[in-house]
């Protein structure tokens, strides 16, 4: 997949070239937005071809109607689901947390604002053969692009995005897939998410809006644009694994604070022998 945010990628073989990359970053966001708090989401992949799309805009539920696949997925949710799930949801979002907490298909993609911790799952499967990926976001431009002014982020009761959660067809898609992606804290329906200071997008049904935004704005704005790419070699990723862990603290048990992420992390430190 080419583009110009991805072209324009610079690659790390160290936790200290990681620091300098994004402080470099960090100061081409100060010049473009001088007086605006920064405030800046990770997002690790293992593969650096993976797309920004959340998985319900990805194969196999592409589909010409998607409101209607997330609509059968939710439906599904709710009934096959239903002796697993809490008796009573306070919010409306919750439903969709979960979902995406679960491995269901949603709208929503997973960011951290941590950044040991967005280079950990970029390099979490050591037997992974190809280069790993860490996106960084520059979160009050979606907003900006939303509401015409910047925040750093929305979080579920803020006005006029109740669109963006479930809402059984009732929106003018035409309209609808016209919107940003927004920058979303969530509540924090699990101890996972409040140990990897998860954050989301959350998405329309409009497949590859981020990076296509990303791609307009890296012509205006070139190395002030609002998203960038940091490769990850693969040759390099049980080295970073390692550094990320003894500078940042970052291992399964630290992200994933249960038996399971304690029997995995035990398990990478043979692997790293």
């Amino acid at each position: 997949m080419g583009s110009l945010i991805r072209d324009s990628a610079k690659t790390i073989q160290s936790y200290q070239d990681l620091m300098n990359e994004l402080e470099r970053i960090l100061k081409c966001w100060v010049n473009r937005w001088p007086n605006i708090p920064q405030r800046i989401y990770f997002r690790g992949v293992d593969k650096a071809s993976y797309s920004l799309d959340p998985s319900l805009l990805r194969k196999p539920f592409l589909s010409s109607d998607m409101e209607g696949v997330e609509d059968n997925i939710r439906f599904d949710f709710e009934t096959r689901g239903r002796p697993f799930l809490p008796l009573e949801m306070k919010w409306p979002w919750d439903e969709m947390f979960l979902m995406q907490h679960h491995g269901y298909p949603t709208r929503l993609l997973d960011w951290t604002e941590n950044m040991s911790a967005g280079l950990y799952f970029a390099c979490r499967d050591i037997n992974e053969k190809t280069d790993g990926a860490i996106w960084a976001l520059a979160t009050p431009f979606l907003t900006y692009k939303a509401f015409g002014k910047y925040r750093s982020q929305v979080h579920p009761e803020t006005p006029t995005i109740e669109d963006y959660g479930f809402i059984n067809g009732q929106r003018n898609l035409s309209e609808f897939n016209k919107r940003p992606p927004l920058p979303m804290m969530p509540y924090y329906v699990s101890p996972r998410i409040a140990a990897q200071i998860g954050r989301f997008t959350v998405h329309t049904f409009q497949i590859g809006s981020l990076e296509n935004m990303a791609n307009e704005d890296c012509i205006i704005n070139g190395e002030g644009c609002f998203l960038h790419q940091i490769i990850v070699p693969c040759e390099y990723k049980n080295k970073l694994r390692t550094q990320a862990r003894l500078y940042g603290g970052a291992c399964e048990e630290t992200y994933f604070p249960d038996l399971d992420g304690l029997a995995r992390g035990m398990k990478s430190e043979y692997q790293l022998k």
